[in-house]
Order: C-alpha cells, then sequence, then structure tokens
C-alpha cells in the first residue's frame, strides 16, 4: 500500500464529528449531510455556512435561545464554554473560527456539538431521538483483525480503521527492520535491536504481522493511536472485500462478513450521494449556461437597437456638422471683413502721413525711385539702375518692378519694397502697440527679412 500524507478526515476527531452529525442531523436541521464540504470548511475555506449553521443549531438547543444567529457566534461559543467547560477555546479570539487552525477548528465544532447533550431534554424536544434505539445512539465496531485494529462503521459509507499505539509501533519496527535488511551491515543489528525491542507485544503473531497492511499515513493522534480512512469511494469498498476473503483467522472471518454485509448498503449510499453531486454539478453548469444565454440575449438586443438608432444618430451628427461648418464659416467671413476693415484704415493712414511727410512728391514711383538712387549712391551703384526695384511683400505678392498702385515703402537696408500698410502692421505687431503719424516719421523701417540674422 503506498504511504500517502494524512489529512483531517484521517483524525478520531472529524470521525466522532461525522458520525455525531449523523446520527442526529434531525436536531440539527441538515437536510443532507456532505463530509467534502464539512471537511473543506474545516480546512483554509473563506466560506463556512455549514459550520456556522451547526454550531448555531447547536448552540440553540443547548441554551434554548432561538435569537442566536450566525452572527452572533462569536460572542455566544466562548461564553458558553466558559460556562460548562474550563474556559475560552484556546486562540478562540476577535477573529472567531478564521483565526483558528483546521485542527482547533475541529476541536471546537465537535466540542460545542457534544455540550448539547449537557441538556438532553431540549435535544428530545427538537429531534426525533426517541425513535432511535440503544444500537443506533450507540456507535461500536463492526469487528477487528488478528492485530486487535479496530474497524469503524462512520455515517453508513465510511470505514475506519483505528490502531492502538503499541501495534503502531510494532508496525513501523517491522517495517524499519525489513528496510534495514537491505542495507549491508549495519542492518542485521538494526533488525536484532528493533525485534527484540518489540518483542513484549505478545498479541501479535508472527504470521498476522507478515500478512497485515502497513499503515498509510503517519499522522498520529495525541495519545500515540493511528486513525486511518480506509473506504471512502465505491472502489475503496470492493477492494475492502478482498483483503480478507482469504483469511483463516475466525476473527478476520467474522470481519470478512461483516464488510461484505455493510458493503453494499454502503455502496449504493455513495452511488447515490456521486450521482446527486453530478445532478447538483449539471443543474450549476445549466443555470450557468442559461445565465450566459440571457447575457448574451441582452448583448444581442443592445446591438439590434444600436443599430437601429444609427441611422438616426448618423443624422444628428450630421446636423451637428453642418451647424458647427455653418458657424466656422460664419465666423471666418467676420473675421475676413475685419481684417479688409483694418487694413484699409491702415492704408488710410499711411497715405496720409505720406502726403503730410512729404507733400511735393507727385506719385509714389517718384519716391521709390528717389529713395533708390539715395541707397544706390552710399553703396556705389551706377545711377543706371535707379529705375530697378524688387517688390517682396508679406502678403505674398513679388516682382521685378511691381506696383498695383498702393502705397508701398522700402528696407532702409537692403532696399526691397512693400506695403506700406503690410509693413505698418506687422511694425504694430512686432512692437504691441498702434502706430500714428508722429511714430511713423520717426521709425527707421528695417523688413523682417533683414532683421532675422541680427537676431539670429
Amino acid at each position: 500500500m503506498r504511504l500517502r500524507p494524512g489529512t483531517l478526515r484521517d483524525t478520531r476527531s472529524f470521525a466522532q464529528l461525522s458520525q455525531l452529525l449523523h446520527t442526529f442531523y434531525p436536531a440539527l436541521q441538515l437536510e443532507a449531510l456532505d463530509l467534502d464540504q464539512l471537511e473543506h470548511e474545516l480546512g483554509d475555506s473563506p466560506q463556512r455556512p455549514l459550520i456556522k449553521h451547526i454550531l448555531k443549531r447547536a448552540l440553540r438547543i443547548l441554551t434554548g435561545n432561538s435569537s442566536i444567529t450566525e452572527d452572533k457566534l462569536d460572542t455566544y461559543v466562548p461564553r458558553i464554554w466558559e460556562r460548562f467547560l474550563d474556559g475560552a477555546p484556546q486562540g478562540y479570539g476577535e477573529q472567531g473560527l478564521d483565526g483558528l487552525g483546521s485542527g482547533d477548528r475541529l476541536h471546537v465544532v465537535l466540542q460545542t456539538c457534544e455540550l448539547m447533550f449537557c441538556r438532553p431534554e431540549n435535544v428530545r424536544a427538537v429531534g426525533s431521538i426517541d425513535t432511535l434505539g440503544p444500537r443506533e445512539l450507540r456507535t461500536e465496531p463492526i469487528g477487528q483483525d488478528d492485530l486487535h485494529r479496530r474497524y469503524w462503521l462512520v455515517g453508513d459509507c465510511r470505514l475506519y480503521r483505528e490502531t492502538s499505539k503499541p501495534v503502531v509501533d510494532l508496525l513501523l519496527e517491522q517495517e524499519e527492520a525489513k528496510a534495514c535488511e537491505d542495507a549491508p551491515r549495519r542492518s542485521t543489528r538494526v533488525a536484532v535491536q528493533k525485534t527484540k525491542a518489540a518483542a513484549p507485544v505478545r498479541f501479535a503473531s508472527k504470521e498476522a504481522l507478515e500478512l497485515c497492511d502497513m499503515p498509510r499515513h503517519r499522522m498520529r493522534e495525541a495519545d500515540g493511536d493511528l486513525w486511518e480512512l480506509l473506504c471512502e469511494s465505491s472502489s475503496d469498498w470492493n477492494q475492502m472485500k478482498r483483503v480478507f476473503c482469504r483469511s483463516k483467522s475466525s476473527r478476520e472471518r467474522r470481519l470478512y462478513k461483516a464488510i461484505s454485509d455493510v458493503a453494499p448498503s454502503a455502496i449504493q449510499r455513495l452511488n447515490k450521494i456521486s450521482k446527486s453531486r453530478q445532478v447538483h454539478e449539471a443543474m450549476a453548469v445549466r443555470k450557468r449556461s442559461t445565465r450566459i444565454a440571457v447575457r448574451q440575449s441582452l448583448v444581442e438586443s443592445e446591438t439590434q437597437s444600436s443599430f437601429d438608432e444609427e441611422p438616426r444618430a448618423k443624422r444628428a451628427r450630421g446636423s451637428e456638422i453642418a451647424k458647427r461648418e455653418s458657424r466656422e464659416q460664419r465666423a471666418k467671413r467676420r473675421e475676413q471683413a475685419r481684417l479688409s476693415t483694418l487694413d484699409l484704415q491702415e492704408t488710410q493712414l499711411a497715405m496720409q502721413l505720406i502726403a503730410e511727410s512729404e507733400p511735393a512728391q507727385q506719385n509714389p514711383q517718384q519716391d521709390r525711385q528717389q529713395c533708390q538712387q539715395q541707397q544706390h549712391d552710399q553703396a556705389g551703384v551706377d545711377t543706371e539702375d535707379a529705375d530697378d526695384w524688387m517688390f517682396r511683400c508679406s502678403c505674398g505678392k513679388v516682382g521685378h518692378n511691381f506696383d498695383d498702385g498702393r502705397a508701398m515703402t522700402a528696407c532702409e537696408q537692403c532696399g526691397v519694397w512693400r506695403h506700406l500698410g503690410c509693413a505698418l502692421r506687422a511694425e504694430a505687431r512686432r512692437i504691441g502697440r498702434e502706430i500714428d503719424q508722429d511714430d511713423w516719421e520717426t521709425i527707421r523701417y528695417i523688413c523682417p527679412d533683414c532683421r532675422a540674422p541680427a537676431k539670429a
């Protein structure tokens, strides 16, 4: 038999709690006892509805107080323990059951359930105990093997084996002796010492030790005994019937007969539990599938409604876009009108300034010729080229000897001409204020192209 780690179900306390709940489930109002769920909640499960229900019913039976709820267990459990036992459970603090380990949690649930029998009249009042006979109320082992290991039927479908401390020690020593026989030299001495140490156990025959199966785990009780869960499925029961079928011992033959009598009902019970669990899982899957189908139908209906609303939304968006474009166009036209008005005012101002500064000047062309003549004279250029000039304005107009009839001015550094209105606006933006007639007469105009290298 392969050695496996011991679990919570391989303990005496778990077997006792399972048998107690199986016997008194009407008083505790348990519709069906699921030992797998019980073990899961005694472990590290974050939710413990079954355990809380058991504790609530046990405390109500003991105290007769029907106002005890699952939310008040952390208050009532220590109070009941201090009243009927030596004190509150060890480690039972503010966190309650959540702050205990799995073993301590099992001990608290078992002891609290056993406290019900301090008031047997209350137990009789809430449960159909009068219909149970002494055989149902008292649990006895169904048999023993040649090593005096006792076999217990728990909950009609689970088989436990109880091995006393001397037998456990003997079996472990025999296992160590067999292991030492395979090792050279030291194995003989160790085997002899172990065999001599185990000699006082006289009830175990050599044949029984050779034929017995070893313990399936090494997790022992506080007193040294060892409890094992042997059968918890249909295959385990079928295998257990074959263990003692060839035994010649009268004790083991009786045990074989007891197991054979119990096995069919236990297998039927396990099959029923398995089928019920499968149906429950199938219903859960069906419910989950139904929820998924409902969710998908809702999504499809929302998608269809969105498709129906799409043309309406598109028309609304088109109307909104048209309104926004119309507002932008109106704003653009207002800005263009404002700029044209400003350009006209600046042009008029420039013409007025030029007329006041040079009243004898007849036309802009003569003014350009004189300015270019002065610039070329200063630079040493011949007067033959005085009639040629270059026009390049910030508004985009460019040309050689270009003249569109508007007032112009020339850069005093490069001699390139541009519109006077454009130059006035550029200078006003550069200095951050408007330019009046007095300011224009004092300005020495330098075009942006010549000013840019100077800044660099």
